[in-house]
């Protein structure tokens, strides 16, 4: 049975049917598998033609010439390489003057050169905007709306405040709580213009941060002592 079912297998493969044309070459058998296999995409800038309705396998359609692609146009000028550095954004001159205009706006928004260097060594920024106003203490509060959301507004802290200097030495606590508000866009109403409502908890004049100060706050102990020294009490002298 074995031997049988070999020798039938031999036969198929021999046979001139499998030499069909079914296959993916006409040649035969040894040139279908030996022969690479014909190429499945189609080069580009060439789209395949549409089937003519009507056509079957038995009867294909003649072959048509592919339709070539029309390539898009080209801009003027593209392609060609105008120098070193072509394609960068070169400043003009009028950018160049903005640049100095800034510079010379900032120096003398802080008092000249000596007044920019010091300012920077204070805090470390240089700005330039509107005064909106000065607390009493000092401080002076400015705005830029050029600038973006959480840095359009800024204080100028003062150099001296509740007896002590502060020209290095400056808090964010120094900021006055009718200012406060105002420096963290809690409100758009500086108190120049809009005054806060009197509180009775609220300062009348206001004191910075003292934590690591001789002046800073301890609160006192509210727990009972574990030993009690005697007091003699005080008797009228006779």
């Amino acid at each position: 049975m074995v031997w049988s079912v070999f020798i039938c297998l031999i036969c198929y493969i021999a046979s001139p049917l499998c030499w069909d044309a079914s296959l993916p070459t006409a040649g035969g058998w040894n040139q279908a598998i030996f022969e690479p296999p014909l190429p499945t995409s189609l080069p580009e800038a060439v789209t395949p033609v549409p089937p003519t309705p009507g056509a079957s396998p038995r009867h294909p359609e003649p072959p048509r010439a592919a339709l070539p692609v029309p390539s898009p146009p080209r801009r003027a000028g593209a392609g060609t390489r105008r120098g070193a550095g072509s394609g960068r954004h070169r400043p003009k001159m009028a950018e160049y003057v903005q640049v100095a205009k800034r510079a010379l706006k900032h120096l003398s928004g802080h008092g000249g050169v000596r007044g920019a260097i010091w300012q920077l060594l204070r805090v470390n920024d240089l700005k330039t905007g509107t005064l909106v106003g000065v607390d009493k203490y000092g401080n002076k509060y400015y705005e830029d709306k050029r600038n973006f959301f959480g840095r359009h507004r800024w204080v100028i802290y003062t150099t001296e405040m509740n007896g002590k200097n502060t020209f290095w030495e400056v808090d964010g606590s120094m900021v006055p709580p009718e200012w406060h508000r105002w420096l963290h866009s809690m409100t758009d109403d500086p108190p120049t213009t809009h005054p806060p409502v009197a509180r009775k908890f609220i300062w009348e004049n206001h004191k910075f941060n003292l934590s690591g100060t001789p002046g800073q706050y301890v609160p006192y102990s509210t727990t009972r002592k574990k030993i009690h020294e005697w007091i003699p009490p005080n008797t009228a002298s006779k």
